[in-house]
């Protein structure tokens, strides 16, 4: 449990167990407009003999938006998958994933990670949108940001 909700764009995650030994586990990723997003999967446990036990939710969809902090998150490895029930990318996903190499998009998500302090995510995003289209509306603006965070003037 050591990544913070923005170094978790589209990935499984669970949170830190409970006294109980439960707790939640789902994907996070960016909503173009509500922002960073965590769609809840279902539950796990430790049982007590040690092993880990998972539980989907079936019959809802909860979906929680979630606000930079500092709050920890273990990054869900690929080997513990077939555990989870989960598949590399949840289906679902691609309703949110259209226009990904637009210049719209690309500054959009600049600007969220300028945001959130993650100047160097940021500057990915910014970067790959100037060479779409330079004279994008404030995207000067926000590479400048990124840069001057990063104390590369």
């Amino acid at each position: 449990y050591n990544k913070r909700f923005v170094e978790c764009e589209d990935k499984w995650v669970a949170f830190q167990l409970h006294e109980d030994s439960t707790s939640a586990y789902g994907f996070i990723y960016i909503d173009e407009d509500a922002g960073l997003t965590f769609n809840l999967e279902g539950k796990y446990k430790l049982t007590p003999e040690g092993k880990l036990q998972a539980e989907k939710t079936s019959g809802s969809n909860i979906k929680m938006r979630l606000e930079p902090n500092n709050v920890k998150v273990a990054i869900i490895p690929e080997s513990m998958y077939t555990v989870f029930q989960v598949d590399t990318v949840p289906d679902w996903l691609r309703y949110y994933q259209t226009n990904l190499n637009s210049v719209a998009r690309l500054y959009k998500w600049g600007f969220m990670y300028n945001g959130w302090d993650m100047c160097d995510k940021a500057l990915e995003y910014l970067l790959k949108a100037q060479a779409i289209d330079p004279n994008y509306p404030d995207l000067a603006v926000e590479i400048a940001y990124s840069y001057n965070c990063l104390n590369q003037y």
